[in-house]
């Protein structure tokens, strides 16, 4: 292969923006540097009314809590089942689920 065709094999994809194409609307990528600045800034951009509330399993990252308060939302905490540390039961997500979730 000559030099150009290695390099075109060994680049990635170009990020692009298909904002008229639906299909293709989901391959869209943010890239912040932790979860935390990244759940910070989609909060700002959903801008819940205070006193929303969402739901969030007792493991978690303390800070998590904080940006979410920060921003007027209520957190509704669901714990894990002692027989599956890994996820919370499906029922006790529904019973935690108010109108003010979102």
């Amino acid at each position: 292969l000559d030099h150009q065709a290695r390099v075109r094999q060994t680049q990635p994809p170009a990020v692009t923006n298909h904002t008229n194409n639906k299909e293709n609307s989901r391959s869209r990528v943010l890239v912040t540097l932790s979860v935390r600045s990244a759940f910070d800034l989609y909060l700002q951009c959903k801008n819940y009314p205070p006193g929303s509330e969402i739901i969030m399993t007792c493991i978690q990252i303390e800070t998590m809590v904080q940006i979410a308060e920060y921003h007027g939302i209520n957190v509704i905490p669901v714990d894990l089942p002692s027989s599956n540390k890994t996820a919370p039961l499906l029922i006790d997500i529904k019973a935690a689920i108010t109108d003010k979730t979102v």
